[in-house]
């Protein structure tokens, strides 16, 4: 299954102090990142790098809703992607297909 959340990043901290809010794509035990348009400063994260900001966790909770809700969506399909054909699903709205190395298949 599937899973998407937001999260910060310690070790992505920009020259002016800010941290980009990423949502982290969890399938089949491997991850992927979108970026998001969001910027956190110090004030606004706890002590474990989580966001308390309500205005940043209101600002992107939609689009975190939507995205749950077109993984939701795909049902039996989901067991067939890798994380990044998902990521890019999630853009597009488009499934492709995964290229398969028929060698290393067989």
């Amino acid at each position: 299954m599937a899973n998407i959340r937001l999260v910060v990043l310690p070790h992505q901290k920009k020259n002016d102090g800010t941290w980009n809010v990423k949502l982290i794509l969890t399938h089949n035990r491997n991850k992927a990142y979108i970026e998001t348009h969001c910027f956190v400063t110090e004030k606004q994260l706890r002590k474990d790098f989580e966001i308390k900001d309500r205005f940043i966790l209101n600002a992107l909770s939609r689009q975190l809703y939507d995205y749950r809700k077109k993984i939701g969506d795909l049902g039996e399909k989901l067991s067939f992607p890798m994380v990044q054909s998902l990521r890019d699903f999630l853009h597009s709205g488009q499934l492709r297909a995964e290229t398969i190395n028929f060698i290393t298949f067989g």
